[in-house]
């Protein structure tokens, strides 16, 4: 959803606004506990404080990320957006911004890091069931990678 030139965001309902996700308080310990929430129906425990915020912050950063690097990979240009303009409804599909005033280019940079897989883009779920980590999680072992690789193959 976007909002135009002079409108609010929404009040009530799911709504969050990044700004109020930094100040912490009820706005972040309201938005943290729906993750809360979905582990323990998903998995029937409680996931540890940083996971749940690591969770959280996932998942409030992956569509607003989105609204940047779509834009910069289909025009090499990336939206102003003030961290007033942000809000997120969890509780419907989409992303609520305000206006998003120029689109500006970035400079590219010279030199790009290959990827890696690291404890900050781990997806963290060896925290809930350490037994049933992914293959490619960075705690499995290679002859543990190589064993799930394989009955994955097989099966």
């Amino acid at each position: 959803m976007e909002v135009g030139v002079g409108e609010e965001i929404p009040p009530g309902g799911g709504w969050v606004s990044a700004a109020s996700l930094a100040e912490g308080g009820v706005g972040l310990d309201t938005f943290l506990a729906r993750d809360d929430a979905q582990v323990l129906r998903d998995y029937g425990v409680h996931a540890r404080p940083d996971v749940v915020a690591g969770f959280g912050l996932h998942r409030y950063a992956w569509p607003a990320c989105l609204l940047i690097t779509v834009p910069w990979f289909l025009h090499r240009r990336v939206p102003r957006l003030p961290v007033g303009h942000v809000s997120y409804d969890r509780t419907v599909p989409g992303l609520s911004i305000g206006p998003c005033g120029a689109m500006r280019p970035l400079p590219l940079e010279r030199k790009a890091p290959p990827p890696t897989r690291d404890r900050v883009s781990c997806c963290m779920f060896f925290t809930v069931r350490p037994e049933d980590t992914c293959a490619t999680c960075p705690r499995t072992c290679d002859a543990g990678r190589v064993g799930k690789l394989w009955a994955a193959a097989a099966s």
